[in-house]
């Protein structure tokens, strides 16, 4: 899922990710096993690492986001610090808060 949603992001922009992508990674963002979590937090971290990757529509972040913001209070150490990593990749927060801004005021 990752690289497909990698390849979405760069070749089509930010609206172009399919829904079903983002339900199946949220899905898994709330799965009871640990491991699952971490997992799936750690594709999200890497689709967005690099500063190329265009950012996903609002609609599409929110709920990937909501799940993120969750796993950062989750009693597993690893998963709440890779829940923190990510949302800094997702929303860009070392290029600045301008992605955070526009993409969750829209």
């Amino acid at each position: 899922m990752g690289f497909l949603m990698r390849h979405n992001l760069r070749t089509e922009g930010g609206g172009a990710v399919n829904q079903r992508i983002v339900t199946q990674l949220v899905k898994s963002l709330q799965n009871q096993s640990s491991d699952i979590r971490l997992v799936s937090e750690r594709v999200l971290w890497w689709v967005f690492r690099e500063e190329e990757t265009p950012s996903m529509e609002a609609s599409l972040i929110k709920p990937l986001l909501k799940s993120l913001l969750d796993n950062t209070k989750d009693k597993n150490t690893s998963v709440r610090a890779q829940s923190e990593y990510t949302i800094v990749n997702l929303l860009r927060l070392r290029q600045g808060d301008t992605t955070m801004q526009v993409r969750m005021l829209t």
